[in-house]
């Protein structure tokens, strides 16, 4: 989009990430919302932008990024995973568990205030015991 260049720095979390930003090692960094707020409003970061498609209603006066970047979308995606062998019965009861909280009004009655903001999709469990990644 812009051709501009930044090096990915895999950081095992994002507090180390924020130590790096905050003494000046890293120039820049992507993070949610809910780990920088309280560094936001001490004045210890500034925040530059939203990857979210429209404005965070945590932080309305921070512009998203495609406001001036257009067509600009950064989400972030997690998922939930268990690990291989997990018994089946406890999956799909886990599986029908979390379709009851997505079906739900949830996302929707949080209070306005909120740190996260939810979209959901949802898709199978898949069958394949080989480990599944897209970037």
């Amino acid at each position: 989009m812009t051709k501009t260049e930044i090096q990915h720095i895999p950081y095992k979390g994002v507090a180390q990430a924020l130590n790096d930003l905050s003494g000046g090692q890293v120039p820049i960094a992507f993070a949610s919302v809910p780990s920088v707020l309280q560094h936001i409003k001490a004045g210890k970061l500034v925040a530059l932008g939203v990857s979210s498609a429209k404005r965070s209603p945590v932080l309305p006066d921070i512009p998203s990024i495609a406001e001036k970047i257009p067509g600009f979308s950064g989400t972030l995606w997690i998922g939930l995973f268990a690990p291989a062998g997990a018994p089946r019965a406890a999956l799909t009861q886990l599986e029908a568990h979390v379709a009851q909280v997505l079906a739900s009004n949830w996302p929707q009655q949080r209070p306005p205030n909120s740190r996260i903001s939810c979209a959901t999709t949802s898709q199978p469990r898949r069958k394949s015991s080989r480990p599944q990644v897209r970037e």
